[in-house]
């Protein structure tokens, strides 16, 4: 019997140091246990120098945030080897991908360049898979000629129900959790509720801020009603604070921001979120079985905490979804989209 042959995958950026835990592990594990795809490229601690070598080139490359390769250590030579390594792939008829995650990148330097690279990437690529419905619509807005390959496909989750203690207490309104960076809005919100006084809202933000001085400037405009804890819990200690918690909060600025790998682990604990009217949280915002409440500015959060504060998130219904778009349902339908004849032009 014959040995059913894989689609070999080069997926970038595969990060040495950030080999075990989160989106592109998910990814690799998945493409791999797919039984008709392997990931041949290693981690490396540079991700893009390291799949310039043709023995690390699949039949299909899986590129995730390019425009943050001028943000990189010597950015301006990464920039122009990446520029190289697309137009050599297009002469070599390989199929690119590009997860389209973003608006723009988060970090607001190089924005000529990174530009110059989402155009490329438009361009060049065979499809465009992006986990927001508005991300769909923004391509077929900046990239006419890419509509017609661009796909919306649900960022893929998994499922964290049984990590939640049953019949907890709610110590906290709110519950803001993960990395902590300028773009997500973190420091803005607790300054906004410092200087408007709002005090009847009890809050916890926990996680490690970057860059560190981000934490002192954190610190220092917290006011009484608000707990920051300055820690990286595990999935199982998310679990307690989650549990804890009437809502987890995404305070995420809307100019970049489509799809979040917090929203969809947030979804995966069962939790209420509360997130801005953008990307996937408009989208789940209008699925029945979660429950996902956007807000146009942070004057609404409070009025959605005391209209919504007594909803019930339906275990059943959480699970019903978090299995229908699970790892395994996410590669099938992207190996579908691989195999069909309008990729292969």
């Amino acid at each position: 019997m014959t040995k059913k042959m894989s689609l070999k995958v080069t997926l970038f950026p595969r990060v040495l140091s950030l080999s075990k835990a989160g989106y592109i592990p998910d990814y690799v594990n998945a493409i791999n246990q797919s039984g008709n795809m392997e990931v041949v490229n290693p981690p490396h601690k540079n991700p893009l120098l390291n799949i310039l070598s043709p023995k690390y080139w699949g039949d299909v490359f899986i590129f995730n945030w390019p425009e943050n390769i001028p943000d990189a250590r010597f950015g301006k030579i990464q920039t122009l080897l990446f520029f190289g390594l697309i137009g050599i792939l297009k002469l070599r008829k390989k199929k690119i991908i590009w997860m389209f995650h973003n608006k723009m990148s988060h970090n607001k330097s190089h924005p000529f360049t990174k530009s110059l690279i989402m155009k490329a990437m438009a361009r060049a690529s065979t499809l465009i898979v992006t986990h927001a419905q508005e991300g769909a619509a923004l391509v077929k807005a900046s990239y006419p000629h890419a509509g017609k390959k661009t796909h919306f496909l649900d960022h893929p989750t998994k499922s964290r129900l049984e990590y939640m203690p049953a019949h907890i207490n709610k110590v906290y309104d709110l519950l803001i959790w993960g990395g902590i960076s300028e773009y997500k809005g973190v420091l803005q919100f607790v300054q906004y509720i410092r200087e408007k006084q709002t005090t009847n809202l009890k809050v916890c933000i926990i996680g490690k801020c970057s860059p560190p001085s981000l934490r002192e400037r954190l610190r220092e405009a917290l006011p009484q009603n608000v707990t920051y804890i300055d820690e990286r819990p595990s999935f199982e200690e998310l679990a307690s604070y989650m549990a804890r918690s009437r809502f987890v909060l995404c305070t995420y600025q809307s100019e970049s921001v489509l799809s979040s790998m917090m929203l969809m682990d947030s979804l995966s604990y069962g939790c209420k979120i509360i997130g801005p009217d953008t990307g996937s949280f408009k989208d789940y915002s209008h699925e029945p079985r979660l429950k996902v409440y956007t807000f146009d500015g942070f004057p609404d959060i409070e009025g959605i905490v005391e209209r919504h504060k007594d909803d019930t998130a339906v275990k059943e219904d959480y699970k019903d979804f978090l299995t229908e778009k699970d790892w395994p349902h996410f590669i099938r339908r992207l190996s579908r989209l691989i195999a069909s004849p309008s990729a292969s032009k």
